[in-house]
C-alpha cells in the first residue's frame, strides 16, 4: 500500500479521536453508562458477574481496565444488595458516593477505552473494504465511518454498542478470510472473535445462524459459478459440505471456549432447568426436552440472555415514534431512525452505492471484482439485510438507533464496493468453448465505456469528496453533542424529538452543557427535571425541583414528552428509586408536559431545554 494511504488512514483515525476528546469529561454519564462502568469494575475486582447481567461482560471489562490503576473505594456493604432490576444503579450510586473526588475521572478513563474500540472499528472497515475493492474504496468507507455522528456518539460513551459493532463486523471479516484460505490459524482467530462478539451483546447470537446461512450461500454461489466456468475443477458436493461444516464447527467450538474465558472459567456446564424462566421463550424451552440436555454455555450467560429476552418481549420501557408512545415495536422503526439520525450526505453515499451496485448487476455480469473467488455479498450485504429484518420484526425494545449500529459500517463497506473498483476480471472464451477469467489491467475505450464511463471515472469521485466535506461540516456544526444529532430531514436537533426520543436524543448526557448555559446567563440556581442518574452537583449546578415561582426551569427532553422514568438524582433511595409517575411527583410531570408546548429560551446540548417562566419584574413569560 502506498505511503499516502497510511498517512490518510492515520489522519482520519486521529480525527475520530479528536472529535470525541471533548466528551471524555464534557458529557455527564449516560443512563446505561452510569451503571455499566461500576459493574465492569466489580467483574475485575470480584470475578463475580451477577451485577448488570443483561449485557455480557466483555465491553464493560474493557472499559473498566484503566480503573484498576486508580485507587478506588469499593462499597462492600452494598455489594449486590437486592434491588431487583434497579440493583446496578443502586450500586452505582453507592460507588459514586464512595469515590466522589474521582468519579469524573472514572468515567473519562472508561470512555477513553471505548473511543479506542471505535478507532479499531474504523481500521477494520478500512482493511476489509481495501481487500475487497482497493485502497480508495477502503479510504472512503473509513472516512464516512470516522465522521458518522451516530458512531461518534456511541464511541464517546462507555456503553457496549460500539464494542459489539466492532466484534460483529470483525467476526464477519474473519469468517470471510477463512473462505479465502481455511487454515487452522484463521479458523481459531475467527472462533475467538465470534466468541468475543457473544461476550459483547446478546444480539450477537444472531451470528451463529448467519454463519450457517453464509456458508450455504457460498455453496450455492460456487455451484452456479462452476456452471459458467467449464475449465475449473469441481470438488464433490459432499466434500465441500463436509469441509464447510468442519470449519463452522471449529469456529463455534473455539467461540464457546472464548465465552467461558470471558467469565474467567468460573461456571461449568449448565442446563435450562432451574437456570432460566424470566422470558416466555426460555420458559418454553425449559419445559421441552431441551431442559434435560446439558447446555455448554455458562449459567450467568444464559440467565443474562433470559432477562434480556424478557425485556424485549414485554418492552422494558415504552417506545416513542412519531409523537406516540407504544409498548410494541414498529417494523419500520430502525429504517426511520437511520433516515433521520444519519447525515444526509452519508445517506446519499449509501443510496448511490446501492444504485451503482444494481446497475452493475444488471448489465455488467461479465466483469468480476478484484476478490472474485470470495465475493462480498454473502459476508457484507446478506448479513446486513438479515440483521435489519430480525431486529425490525422481533422484540419490543426500540429505544435508539444504537440497536442497529452494525448496519452503518457494513453499509459503508458495501457502498464503497459499488462505487470503486480497482481491477476487473473479464470472462473470455478459449479453445473448445471453455471459459476462464482474464484480468483486465488497462481497460480499452470500449471496455471503459461498458464498465465505468466518464461519470464513474471523474464525476463520481468529485461528488463523493463533496459529500464527505458536507458530512464534516455536519459533524463540526453539532460537535460535541453527537447523541442528539438529527439531519435536515428531521429538522435538525430541535426537530428530532418530534420523531424519536430516548438514547436518540436524551440519555442524561448534558449536565455539563447546562452548567455552561447557567454561567452564560448568570443563573445561580435553577429548577431542574433531569432524565439521568448523575448528580448535578458534580458539575457545580445548584438546583431544586421546580415550582411556579421559579424564573428559570430546565427540563430534559424525554420528560417534556411524558417519559415515565426514575428521579434517582434526587438523592439516596432504599427499596426502589422515586419515579416521575409517583403521586408526589405528578405535579412536576405535568409541568414538564405543559412546558413542551412553550418555546424555550435556550437549549443545553441537545437534550435539556431551558425555559424562562417570569421576567425580572415578576411578569409571567408563559
Amino acid at each position: 500500500m502506498p505511503i499516502r494511504y497510511y498517512v490518510m488512514v492515520a489522519f482520519l483515525l486521529a480525527v475520530m479521536v479528536a472529535a470525541n476528546l471533548p466528551n471524555l469529561a464534557g458529557q455527564s454519564p449516560t443512563v446505561d453508562e452510569y451503571a455499566q462502568v461500576p459493574a465492569g469494575y466489580s467483574y475485575l475486582l470480584k470475578r463475580d458477574f451477577r451485577l448488570y447481567p443483561k449485557t455480557p461482560p466483555l465491553i464493560k471489562i474493557i472499559c473498566a481496565l484503566p480503573l484498576t490503576a486508580v485507587k478506588l473505594n469499593f462499597p462492600l456493604i452494598d455489594w449486590l444488595d437486592a434491588k431487583g432490576a434497579w440493583g446496578p444503579w443502586y450500586f452505582a450510586d453507592k460507588f459514586a458516593a464512595a469515590n466522589q473526588d474521582k468519579i469524573l475521572r472514572v468515567y473519562a478513563f472508561a470512555r477513553a477505552m471505548n473511543i479506542l474500540l471505535g478507532v479499531i472499528l474504523g481500521l477494520v472497515v478500512f482493511l476489509w473494504a481495501s481487500k475487497l475493492y482497493g485502497h480508495r474504496a477502503g479510504l472512503v468507507a473509513l472516512a464516512f465511518t470516522a465522521t458518522s455522528p451516530t458512531i461518534l456518539a456511541h464511541a464517546g460513551v462507555a456503553t457496549v454498542d460500539v464494542g459489539f459493532t466492532l466484534f460483529f463486523v470483525l467476526a464477519l471479516f474473519t469468517f470471510w478470510r477463512c473462505f479465502d484460505l481455511a487454515v487452522l490459524a484463521r479458523l481459531i482467530v475467527a472462533g475467538v472473535i465470534f466468541g468475543a462478539a457473544q461476550l459483547s451483546k446478546f444480539t450477537a447470537v444472531l451470528l451463529a445462524p448467519f454463519l450457517i446461512i453464509i456458508s450455504l450461500a457460498m455453496l450455492v454461489r460456487n455451484i452456479v459459478a462452476w456452471k459458467k466456468i467449464i475449465s475449473r475443477p469441481k470438488a464433490p458436493l459432499r466434500r465441500i459440505l463436509f469441509d464447510e461444516a468442519i470449519c463452522v464447527l471449529i469456529i463455534f467450538a473455539v467461540g464457546l471456549v472464548t465465552i467461558h474465558a470471558g467469565y474467567f472459567f468460573r461456571y461449568g456446564v449448565s442446563s435450562l432447568n432451574g437456570t432460566v424462566g424470566a422470558s416466555r421463550k426460555m420458559q418454553a424451552l425449559s419445559k421441552s426436552v431441551m431442559a434435560r440436555v446439558p447446555i455448554l454455555l455458562p449459567a450467568e450467560y444464559l440467565q443474562g440472555m433470559d432477562l434480556q429476552l424478557a425485556d424485549a418481549e414485554r418492552g422494558e420501557f415504552p417506545n416513542y415514534l412519531n409523537g406516540k408512545w407504544r409498548r410494541k415495536g414498529a417494523w419500520y422503526y430502525f429504517l426511520e431512525a437511520m433516515s433521520l439520525k444519519e447525515t444526509v450526505p452519508a445517506l446519499i453515499y449509501i443510496l448511490l452505492g446501492m444504485g451503482f451496485g444494481a446497475y452493475r448487476l444488471r448489465g455488467m455480469s461479465q466483469y468480476r471484482g478484484e476478490r472474485d473467488k470470495v465475493p462480498a455479498w454473502p459476508f457484507v450485504h446478506l448479513p446486513a439485510l438479515l440483521f435489519l429484518i430480525v431486529i425490525s420484526l422481533s422484540g419490543n425494545l426500540q429505544l435508539g438507533i444504537r440497536y442497529a449500529l452494525p448496519l452503518l459500517p457494513l453499509a459503508f463497506i458495501a457502498a464503497s464496493g459499488a462505487l470503486f473498483r480497482k481491477k476487473y476480471y473479464k470472462v473470455i472464451l478459449v479453445g473448445n468453448g471453455e471459459a476462464k477469467l482474464s484480468l483486465v489491467q488497462s481497460l480499452s475505450p470500449d471496455d471503459r465505456k461498458k464498465v465505468m464511463g466518464f461519470i464513474e471515472w471523474f464525476v463520481l469521485p468529485v461528488l463523493i469528496f463533496g459529500l464527505f466535506v458536507w458530512q464534516c461540516v455536519e459533524v463540526i456544526r453539532v460537535e460535541p453533542h453527537y447523541l442528539s444529532y438529527f439531519n435536515q430531514i428531521a429538522g435538525g436537533v430541535g426537530g428530532g424529538p418530534r420523531y424519536l426520543l430516548d438514547s436518540n436524543v436524551d440519555w442524561g448526557q448534558d449536565l455539563p452543557a447546562l452548567a455552561k448555559k447557567m454561567k452564560e446567563k448568570d443563573i445561580k440556581e435553577i429548577g431542574l427535571i433531569y432524565f439521568g442518574h448523575a448528580d448535578p452537583s458534580w458539575y457545580g449546578i445548584k438546583w431544586h425541583l421546580p415550582t411556579d415561582e421559579d424564573r428559570y426551569v430546565a427540563v430534559s427532553v424525554n420528560f417534556l414528552k411524558g417519559y415515565p422514568y426514575s428521579l434517582t438524582y434526587l438523592g439516596p433511595w432504599k427499596i426502589r428509586p422515586p419515579m416521575i409517575t409517583d403521586p408526589e411527583y405528578l405535579q412536576i410531570r405535568n409541568m414538564a408536559i405543559y412546558l413542551d408546548q412553550k418555546i424555550p429560551i435556550d437549549r443545553a446540548g441537545g437534550s435539556i431545554n431551558i425555559y424562562e417562566l417570569s421576567s425580572p419584574s415578576g411578569e409571567n413569560r408563559q
